[in-house]
């Protein structure tokens, strides 16, 4: 029983192309609410970005709701990753000869990914794009970023009170649609003024409602922003050698 039941979950995950993630938690399970949190400039939106491109060019489809970029941004974005060119020289019309060419190559996949946008930010409107999404067959969505989107509740009620019906809205509906939902977030900027710069959960703003929520919290750190060399176990996370 117990075998047949482990074959029944067969399907219930998508898997991710970052390795390190995928062989410790075999896959994103649907129905998950994952926070993605960074300070700004680190890096989560174009993590986020290739999560979903790269989700999408397995053959499973996904979404993204932006408050901050146009769906046509999103669009060159991916573009950018698909065929591997420079997103910058893409934006400003410099692109070399060989990357007119990967663009030309990947047309047809260009044309057939199975890849939402959208640039919604009240909530209940973005919830609405999203089970329109799930009907399409969409599987993952991420919501950049989840503090600036916007719901009406009293006139009395905290930021707190807001961020934590964002996220325990989100949260719901990815249970309720069985897809899985990353929900992008900002850190607390004391993180730059502190001699340690490696994000830890309490980082989160409002971090009691983005924590309790989430089934997964991902907090990118690129130790070169703040110039460490190097950091591995052996070192402290200023890149200093503790043996």
């Amino acid at each position: 029983r117990v075998v047949a039941n482990l074959n029944k979950q067969t399907g219930n995950t998508i898997p991710i192309y970052l390795k390190d993630i995928q062989e410790k938690t075999g896959g994103l399970a649907l129905g998950s609410y994952i926070t993605l949190a960074a300070r700004s400039g680190v890096g989560k939106s174009t993590l986020a970005i290739q999560i979903a491109v790269k989700t999408a060019l397995m053959g499973i489809a996904a979404g993204y709701i932006s408050i901050e970029m146009s769906s046509s941004d999103l669009h060159k974005r991916a573009m950018a990753d698909i065929c591997n060119v420079s997103f910058y020289r893409l934006m400003t019309g410099k692109l070399k000869e060989s990357e007119i060419k990967s663009i030309y190559d990947n047309s047809d996949t260009l044309h057939k990914i199975p890849l939402f946008y959208d640039e919604s930010i009240e909530l209940y409107t973005i919830c609405s794009k999203i089970r329109k999404m799930a009907k399409n067959g969409v599987k993952l969505v991420c919501v950049d970023y989840v503090q600036i989107v916007r719901v009406s509740l009293n006139r009395n009620s905290t930021r707190e009170q807001e961020i934590s019906t964002i996220s325990s809205t989100l949260k719901q509906l990815a249970k309720e649609l069985n897809i899985v939902i990353i929900g992008l977030a900002q850190l607390l900027r004391e993180i730059d003024k502190r001699a340690v710069k490696r994000p830890m959960i309490s980082d989160l703003r409002e971090s009691s409602s983005l924590e309790s929520d989430a089934d997964m919290i991902w907090l990118l750190y690129r130790p070169e922003i703040y110039k460490v060399s190097t950091w591995d176990s052996a070192c402290d996370w200023e890149g200093q050698d503790t043996n």
